[in-house]
């Protein structure tokens, strides 16, 4: 079963119990920037409930259309932004910066983002590795990771 074509659905109930979706908002911008990497990953855990690795992978600022994002690809549903999900798009975007490009893009260890797309492998990565902790702050809450569709044979995994 490989990264590039899972769907990742990940339980969120605690996704940091030190932050949530719009608690940036009394960050200093300093704090902004030394906490960018979470706040991405934040944004990018509550929309791999929804969307394929492939899809966050290619997915640019111009597939955000008001409160929906739609992917590039014909079989990615679209995705209508609820609040939670939207404050955490708002709160990476604050970061991120509005300029055209992907959506999703690496964060050096200096807080800063840069302009190049994060690969499929990158956020496949990412998303396991959140996921990990997460379960390691709820024991006993397996993070299920399901393989993209039961019909073609793929195996779901507990990560």
């Amino acid at each position: 079963m490989g990264v590039r074509n899972e769907k990742v659905n990940v339980n969120l109930r605690k996704v940091n119990a030190s932050r949530g979706a719009g608690e940036h908002r009394g960050w200093s911008r300093e704090e902004i920037v030394q906490n960018s990497a979470e706040i991405r990953d934040d944004f990018l855990l509550r929309l791999a409930r929804h969307l394929r690795v492939r899809a966050l992978a290619n997915c640019d600022l111009e597939h955000v259309v008001g409160d929906e994002i739609r992917p590039p690809g014909p079989r990615d549903p679209v995705v209508v932004l609820d609040p939670p999900l939207r404050e955490a798009l708002a709160a990476w975007l604050e970061v991120r910066g509005r300029d055209p490009g992907p959506l999703f893009r690496p964060v050096n260890r200096h807080g800063k983002v840069e302009s190049r797309r994060l690969t499929e492998q990158g956020l496949g990565l990412l998303v396991h590795r959140r996921a990990r902790e997460l379960r390691e702050e709820e024991p006993g809450q397996g993070v299920r990771v399901p393989g993209e569709d039961a019909s073609n044979g793929a195996v779901d995994a507990v990560v």
